[in-house]
């Protein structure tokens, strides 16, 4: 028996077989088409790859600007601040000379009759400095430490507080029993700074055109003695 007669046996037609070529085909095709995509996804990973590391190195190439930045901000922010603390000082400097030039004339017209206006004086105890006073006017029966700012704030107020009680301390330590007064100056001096520092029995003094002026006081007003 002859194959195609074998084929017919086994239900096998001219129309299956060629049936099955074009199943192949379309299979085949199939195959193709996604053979392609594989391809133009495997190519737009490549690129995207490609696009994300020239990225990356832009990235990187940004950072080392912002580092390079950052440092020279850092260079020029402690350069202005280093300006800046010697005008303050400068500025400080300035103001306790024109105002200790003033102060004992501006607290002998109350009648406290200093004789002296000393700029920087430290106080030491056992070689060591104790406590520092901006400008300190005495006489043989008080004492009046003046604390000096170009800007007169409320903590400042605060800190000559604590400053007087140990200069009471200190002299205390030297048996010195003059009666101890304080005093604030500011060349600008808030109204709420300046009510403030009186509330605590302080003098206020502040710039009045060339010269300095000690503040009008409130009703009732009594310097507090330490």
């Amino acid at each position: 028996m002859s194959d195609t007669a074998i084929d017919y046996e086994r239900g096998l037609t001219f129309e299956k077989v060629w049936a099955m070529f074009q199943e192949n085909g379309r299979q085949i095709k199939e195959l193709r088409e996604e053979s392609k995509e594989t391809d133009r996804r495997f190519q737009e990973t490549d690129r995207r790859f490609q696009e994300t590391s020239l990225q990356m190195k832009e990235t990187d190439r940004l950072i080392k600007e912002l580092r390079e930045e950052s440092k020279e901000t850092d260079r020029l922010i402690k350069e202005l601040s280093k300006n800046i603390g010697g005008v303050n000082k400068t500025l400080g400097n300035w103001a306790e000379e024109m105002i200790a030039i003033n102060l004992c004339k501006k607290f002998n017209a109350l009648g406290y009759d200093f004789i002296s206006a000393n700029r920087n004086k430290e106080c030491l105890k056992d070689g060591q400095t104790f406590v520092e006073v901006d400008v300190f006017l005495e006489n043989g029966e008080y004492t009046m430490p003046v604390e000096v700012k170009v800007t007169l704030t409320t903590e400042d107020v605060n800190r000559h507080l604590q400053r007087l009680r140990r200069l009471r301390e200190w002299m205390d330590w030297r048996k010195d029993g003059r009666r101890l007064i304080g005093a604030m100056a500011g060349v600008i001096t808030p109204d709420n700074v300046k009510e403030y520092a009186q509330s605590k029995g302080l003098y206020v003094v502040t710039q009045s055109g060339d010269s300095v002026m000690i503040a009008p006081v409130p009703e009732g007003f009594a310097p507090r003695v330490w």
